[in-house]
């Protein structure tokens, strides 16, 4: 159990996360090749949108079922999880086929962008055992939004792209790596 008193003394407790993205990774680029996607052909965005919304919604009827019946299966497992990172695909795929005036998309993306931005943040300040089903689905369509609606001009843009904002990000993947680590060898010494 990740929440559990043995993934204390774990110090690679955190490193499932990476297996779920790897395999994600790995499984991407073919569900990009057979869609056609890559080599322009005429039906190639309808074809990549089809496989990977039909594979997500999948994904998520899985994850549903499986939170029910085991959490930890849930939790852990890529195929439960593929939702969430193809959301995002979907929310990219989107911004970049999105069309319209540019004032339009500059000024309705940026409230959007902004609000889902703030939206996030609250969210992953609510208490875990009451939340975690609806902070996993709320911060996916959140994060989906940000992505789809966010514009260079807008608050959010520059909000994320502050100086302090950036290094933080840069080194956030290291962080990321390092802290379970430590914490685990604190805790055994």
């Amino acid at each position: 159990d990740y929440f559990g008193s043995s993934a204390e003394l774990n110090p690679f407790t955190h490193t499932w996360s990476l297996g779920v993205e790897e395999q994600f990774y790995l499984l991407f680029p073919f569900i990009l090749w057979f869609s056609g996607l890559p080599q322009k052909r005429i039906k190639g965005f309808r074809n990549f949108s089809l496989i990977i919304g039909m594979t997500a919604l999948a994904s998520l009827i899985s994850y549903i079922w499986a939170s029910k019946m085991d959490p930890i299966i849930a939790f852990y497992l890529m195929p439960m999880r593929f939702w969430e990172l193809a959301t995002g695909s979907i929310a990219y795929l989107a911004f970049m086929k999105s069309k319209g005036p540019a004032r339009t998309r500059a000024k309705f993306p940026q409230y959007i962008a902004l609000s889902a931005l703030l939206a996030i943040s609250a969210v992953l300040f609510m208490p875990q055992q009451t939340s975690q089903g609806f902070a996993t689905y709320t911060v996916v369509i959140l994060t989906s939004i940000l992505i789809y609606g966010i514009r260079p001009a807008s608050l959010a843009y520059k909000f994320l792209t502050l100086n302090s904002l950036v290094f933080l990000g840069n080194i956030s993947y290291s962080l990321y790596l390092w802290h379970w680590s430590v914490l685990t060898i604190s805790r055994w010494t």
